[in-house]
């Protein structure tokens, strides 16, 4: 399973959670660092980070909505 399709899939699950509209804003926190902030309406219900330059930025913002979903509930990021 991609990256991609990880969120994907975990994204749908929490969609399924929610019946109001579900957002997902992402910025830099700093130069290397992707901040996600999940959203319910206007209520911030989940944040998380990815960084480092080891990762194209891409895949930063992939693993901070991941990450978000996870500091959610864990489980609603798939199993490999």
């Amino acid at each position: 399973m991609t990256l991609q399709e990880k969120f994907n899939q975990a994204r749908q699950n929490m969609q399924h959670l929610f019946k109001s509209a579900l957002g997902f804003r992402t910025s830099f926190a700093n130069s290397t660092t992707i901040k996600t902030e999940i959203y319910i309406n206007d209520t911030i219900i989940a944040v998380g980070f990815a960084g480092g330059s080891d990762y194209p930025l891409n895949e930063r913002c992939l693993l901070s909505m991941l990450n978000a979903i996870a500091n959610y509930d864990l489980n609603l990021i798939p199993k490999e």
